[in-house]
């Protein structure tokens, strides 16, 4: 299995997992984590909206460590056509940098501890 799948595996569990973490737990360096979040952008970035939500829920899922996707989920949360790819961007956003989120009120969205 590659360490794309492996690390979609891990973050199928829900729980929120730092760059350091997953490195450990799949046995490669940050280096390759940040390949598979590099993968995931691309994903999100692809126009396939299944393909970006998927996508999206795995970088929010990862936290900090995916702090180069802000750019392309601040793209999505501004102008994808899907509602639940906006509302996935919007609430990945705030998992990765709540200071990144200005537009979390006008989704009508609460953080959730």
């Amino acid at each position: 299995m590659s360490t794309r799948h492996d690390l979609l595996a891990l973050l199928a569990d829900g729980a929120f997992h730092s760059g350091t973490a997953l490195g450990d737990r799949l046995g490669v360096s940050r280096a390759a984590v940040n390949k598979a979040v590099q993968a995931l952008i691309e994903a999100a970035n692809s126009g396939n909206k299944d393909a970006a939500y998927s996508a999206v829920q795995a970088l929010s899922k990862i936290g900090p460590a995916a702090q180069q996707a802000v750019p392309a989920l601040r793209r999505l949360q501004d102008s994808s056509d899907d509602f639940y790819v906006r509302r996935a961007a919007s609430e990945a956003l705030e998992t990765i940098d709540v200071k990144t989120n200005p537009k979390a009120d006008k989704l009508g969205m609460e953080r959730v501890e």
